[in-house]
């Protein structure tokens, strides 16, 4: 892990100049194998969102203009949904995250956020950022 200054992050809302920012965060976090599946194959949907005028639901944080982390968020009504949270491997357990889902919650203040955990390590992040367990969905895999 790369130590974090908290002074040169910039965590801001994408605009369509970030897609190719974001198109090579994708491919990084496709070849990670520590991301759920579905995670790994979020990079193009995020980009159409972004690229399509709804950039204000996707966070960024950049350090020394390089993207680093990534929020992806569905607003609708009075509700946020957390759906996406990426942050860089090398950027992992310093706060980042956090840090990301602050943001959202400054970005979003009337508004009642929710995520969804589908690693044990989710849940203990999630918990962690004081969310509480609403419901469990539970998956067999074949």
């Amino acid at each position: 892990m790369k130590p974090l200054d908290a002074s040169k992050i910039t965590l801001r809302v994408a605009t369509s100049e970030d897609s190719g920012a974001i198109y090579d965060f994708a491919l990084i976090a496709s070849k990670d194998e520590t991301v759920p599946d579905f995670l790994r194959n979020s990079g193009d949907e995020i980009n159409q969102k972004v690229n399509n005028g709804q950039g204000t639901s996707v966070i960024l944080a950049f350090t020394d203009h390089e993207l680093i982390g990534i929020l992806d968020t569905d607003v609708k009504g009075e509700k946020v949904h957390l759906q996406s949270l990426y942050v860089r491997l090398d950027f992992r357990r310093s706060g980042l995250a956090s840090r990301l889902v602050k943001y959202a919650e400054e970005l979003y203040p009337n508004k009642s956020l929710s995520a969804r955990a589908v690693t044990e390590g989710g849940m203990r992040f999630w918990n962690s950022n004081k969310f509480k367990v609403k419901s469990w969905e539970m998956e067999k895999k074949k």
